[in-house]
């Protein structure tokens, strides 16, 4: 078990250290360069915060519940159609919500 866990643990790591080194110089972005207002600027910083504990609060309710791989299937899955829409912005909300429900369903026969 000691290889494994240390593996996670690198993995998470590398990961978090991505994310915190754009997290910071998100909100500078927002309001110097995409020219947002300091309050949109705060209420995009404050909701990403808002859902990602959200996303934490699911994900681990679903895990204990459905299992492991049903709450990381579904966190790929929202992870993939995030990129996707942020990608694509002529991508309707419509197409979004569609490929929402084809992971649902999908993700339901594989479980």
């Amino acid at each position: 078990m000691g290889s494994k866990i240390w593996r996670i643990v690198g993995a998470a790591f590398v990961c978090m250290l991505g994310f915190g080194a754009v997290i910071p110089m998100l909100p500078v972005y927002l309001h110097e360069q995409a020219g947002a207002s300091s309050f949109i600027t705060g209420l995009l910083v404050g909701l990403s915060s808002a859902f990602a504990l959200l996303g934490r609060l699911l994900g681990g309710k679903t895990a204990d519940r459905k299992g492991r791989r049903i709450a990381l299937l579904l966190g790929m899955g929202f992870c993939a159609t995030a990129g996707v829409s942020a990608c694509l912005p002529s991508l309707s909300l419509s197409t979004t919500l569609g490929s929402l429900h084809f992971l649902f369903h999908s993700i339901k026969h594989i479980g």
